[in-house]
């Protein structure tokens, strides 16, 4: 019986070690399994070479689910290029301004204290203010985003507070705008915000001092009008970009101002429909990096009034877009740069510009260097041109200085113009009566519009 019993064991032994070496799954790679320190469980990670199976290394759990995020986030064959600050600095105390290049097609992510702002470039050109608030100091990390693309690496810096830096106080401060690579004077945020409107007293007297002009322009045999072209504010065709930052008033000085001027003789060509229409297309009626319109506002603007006045001299009717031939140029920054005291040929612009294949009879240097921003040493005094063209009318034009863009343009549709040195805005009747224009055109932008109490 014992013998028996012995043979039996031996046999269940035997049967048990052949059929375990027989198993075609199994691989004996050094370490099937260990533990580390923290209890984690970590596996052999195996290659294959030349036939030869061997264990090459190991990875933690963690770090097998951060290259697996890793992985998932490669998604692109291209990977966007990072981009590239080229000013950082404070505005206030508590307020930051960045500026900087990017792809051409990138989107900006600024990360700060766990949130994160985007900053919608231009040509590749973006600007973004970031408030510290309660923060003393921190480092924001900054990423170019485009779709198809991988996000690029982040870039970081260290920003903070100063006490005592404030860079161009009071009207000439800059609120910047993340959307589409924008700044706009603070004089400006304050008509929008309902901080400028005129008193009763104020509206009577503009109504006053229009009805004289009129009636002084069809006296002693005179018979010309009296037209107030209003460009508005860059921040009121933009209000949606600034929401964020500002209350927004129901009513501001500018409707205000049509309201009293309906009342009167005055031709009002109001140039905000025809602006916000045009406000995000390829040529854009404002430039980006300075407070004026850009020359395809200017453009816009002489078509509104050209429509008026061809009315009554038909050879002045306006030029088709197609004959003005815009193109868009790269430019060094205007005010709005200088503004910020950051360096204009970082900050730079793609803007339209014409190239009339009409004939400009009135040819003049308008901007300084290779900047946007108006040539004033040039543009601001007493101008006055003849173009010897009897079909078509006279002008005298009280200006500010988003006369300047329009100087040759409006020229080439008169007959005799005659601008008045910039920002002196008298009604003068001696140039009234030595001249005896057809037309008295004030160019005015919104943020100027108290000048017609004058």
């Amino acid at each position: 019986m014992s013998k028996f019993f012995t043979q039996i064991v031996l046999f269940v032994l035997t049967a048990a070690f052949l059929f375990s070496c027989s198993s075609p799954n199994h691989e004996i790679s050094g370490t099937e399994a260990t533990g580390d320190a923290s209890g984690t469980e970590t596996a052999a990670i195996e290659k294959t070479t030349g036939g030869v199976t061997t264990p090459t290394e190991y990875v933690t759990e963690t770090e097998t689910q951060t290259k697996t995020e890793t992985e998932a986030a490669t998604l692109y064959d291209e990977t966007c290029l990072s981009p590239v600050i080229t000013d950082c600095k404070n505005t206030r105390p508590d307020k930051i301004v960045i500026t900087g290049k990017c792809e051409p097609d990138a989107v900006i992510k600024i990360t700060f204290n766990k949130e994160t702002i985007s900053a919608y470039p231009d040509h590749g050109y973006f600007v973004s203010s970031i408030a510290l608030g309660n923060t003393k100091s921190a480092t924001i990390s900054i990423i170019a985003t485009a779709e198809g693309k991988n996000d690029s690496k982040p870039v970081t810096k260290n920003i903070g507070y100063r006490s005592g830096c404030y860079v161009y106080n009071d009207d000439w401060h800059i609120f910047v705008s993340d959307f589409n690579y924008r700044g706009f004077l603070k004089y400006t945020i304050n008509d929008l915000k309902g901080e400028t409107k005129l008193n009763d007293s104020q509206l009577e007297l503009l109504k006053e001092k229009t009805a004289y002009k009129t009636e002084y322009l069809k006296s002693d045999g005179r018979n010309a009008e009296l037209i107030i072209l209003l460009a508005p504010n860059p921040s009121s065709v933009y209000s949606d970009e600034l929401k964020k930052q500002i209350k927004i008033s129901e009513t501001t000085k500018r409707d205000q101002v049509l309201e009293a001027l309906a009342e009167t003789d005055a031709v009002v060509i109001d140039l905000y429909d025809v602006f916000y229409k045009s406000r995000d297309g390829e040529f854009t009626p404002y430039l980006r990096t300075d407070s004026h319109w850009s020359e395809y506002g200017a453009y816009l603007a002489l078509t509104e009034l050209t429509k008026y006045i061809s009315q009554k001299f038909p050879a002045a009717a306006p030029h088709s877009f197609e004959e003005y031939g815009f193109k868009l140029i790269e430019k060094d920054g205007g005010d709005i740069a200088y503004y910020l005291e950051t360096d204009e040929t970082k900050m730079r612009e793609f803007a339209p510009f014409a190239f009339p294949t009409f004939e400009m009879p009135v040819k003049i240097k308008k901007y300084k260097g290779n900047c946007v921003s108006p040539d004033f040493d040039v543009l601001t005094g007493k101008l006055e041109y003849n173009t010897c063209r009897d079909e078509l009318p006279s002008a005298y034009v009280i200006r500010d200085s988003y006369g300047c863009a329009l100087t040759d343009l409006l020229a080439e549709r008169f007959d005799k113009t005659y601008y008045q040195t910039m920002w002196q805005y008298q009604f003068d009747t001696s140039v009234i009566k030595s001249m005896n224009p057809d037309y008295v055109i004030y160019v005015l932008t919104e943020r100027n519009l108290d000048v017609l109490l004058k």
